[in-house]
């Protein structure tokens, strides 16, 4: 905790200073939202650390891609199938698995390192693609969040009313849960990017406002930031004291109980320990995402185009964190879940099962055609003699 508070002091007191100087340096509302050219380095900065975060964004970016789409898309096969298809958080998790895989899609192109090898903005391409752009970002991180909450909140209700759980958490519930989580997120971000997103110099830049509205886009910066991480990881937080006081007393009764009853029980706290690391992992790794938005809209700083070296550092530090916190769901479920490692298995066993098959398919439709070649050529031998 220590370390915490000293490390967020000296965040603070970097914003301070920054602000300082922009104001000495003509400190307009305007300006302090104009973006910071990155492909100059600015008076006095090596630019040395930044092209080592470059490099340490070549090797994480892509390696954390990779795996969080194979994550995903296994996630919402296994979901898919008929042992998990009927059970209401399998459409949490898949409805999950489709949000993550939209952020961890778009994250790269959010990245200068990629703009630099590209050659452009790619999300430059038009005002309505830059817009689009960020409203997919903006609602695939909100819908996460929340979708994780109603995971937490799902498991709260299965361990403090089990008897009850059936009937208060069906699959229609969900459905129309996951409907207007989408529906309200969607809605919000929408008005937030009408206002707020523009392209400047080739460049898509998010949270720039338009004449008029520059109070009216903090707020929605302040708002949406409570909106995807604050809101969310607070009522988290408090369900997950909840669930693990009462799994701590069931523990105690437990011992008294006959051997087939705990068996259950077992396998219903393993599903709620499961999902309570994937709560805990949103509040560690997407927490200090926020925390950075707030520090940058009390510092006057836009986190997406600054080149000063600490703030680049935090900005690049948050994000790996928030791309782990998107890639790393399914290998909690395979360590955690029996159920779900053994329809995983299953999952890639056939497919390998599949190509050999067709391998062999291939291998005995040659194996055969050759024999019929050589019957053939002995008959023809046989009629000349």
């Amino acid at each position: 905790m220590g370390l915490l508070r000293a490390s967020l002091l000296a965040v603070i007191a970097l914003l301070l200073r920054y602000k300082t100087d922009a104001a000495a340096n003509d400190s307009q509302d305007v300006s302090t939202w104009m973006p910071i050219d990155l492909s100059t380095k600015p008076e006095g900065q090596d630019a040395a650390p930044t092209v080592k975060i470059d490099y340490v964004g070549y090797a994480t970016v892509p390696t954390l891609l990779i795996i969080g789409l194979f994550g995903n898309f296994m996630t919402f096969t296994v979901m898919s199938y008929k042992g998990f298809c009927k059970m209401p958080n399998s459409l949490l998790l898949r409805a999950m698995s489709i949000s993550d895989t939209t952020l961890i899609i778009l994250l790269p192109f959010n990245k200068q390192f990629v703009m630099n090898s590209i050659g452009m903005d790619i999300r430059a391409l038009s005002t309505p693609t830059c817009k689009l752009f960020f409203w997919a970002w903006k609602t695939s991180k909100m819908t996460s969040s929340w979708l994780v909450f109603t995971v937490t909140l799902e498991r709260l209700v299965a361990v403090l009313l089990p008897m009850k759980a059936k009937l208060l958490i069906t699959r229609r519930k969900v459905a129309v849960s996951i409907t207007l989580v989408y529906i309200g997120i969607g809605g919000f971000n929408a008005i937030w990017e009408s206002v707020a997103t523009r392209m400047e110099n080739g460049r898509c830049l998010p949270n720039i406002p338009t004449p008029g509205y520059e109070v009216i886009v903090r707020v929605f910066v302040v708002t949406g930031t409570f909106v995807y991480c604050y809101i969310p990881g607070a009522f988290i937080l408090i369900f997950n004291f909840c669930i693990i006081r009462r799994l701590a007393a069931e523990s105690r009764k437990r011992r008294k109980l006959a051997a087939e009853v705990k068996r259950k029980n077992d396998v219903t706290g393993r599903t709620t320990v499961m999902l309570l690391i994937v709560s805990f992992g949103f509040v560690v790794l997407v927490m200090p995402t926020g925390t950075m938005h707030i520090l940058s809209i009390y510092g006057r700083i836009n986190i997406y185009e600054t080149s000063h070296l600490p703030m680049v550092v935090f900005r690049e530090v948050t994000q790996v964190m928030e791309l782990i916190n998107y890639s790393i769901n399914f290998f909690v479920y395979v360590l955690c879940c029996k159920k779900f490692r053994k329809h995983a298995v299953h999952i890639m066993s056939l497919s390998r099962f599949n190509k050999s098959g067709q391998r062999a398919k291939r291998s005995g439709d040659s194996t055969m055609s050759i024999s019929l070649s050589i019957q053939e050529n002995e008959l023809s031998h046989s009629v000349v003699k």
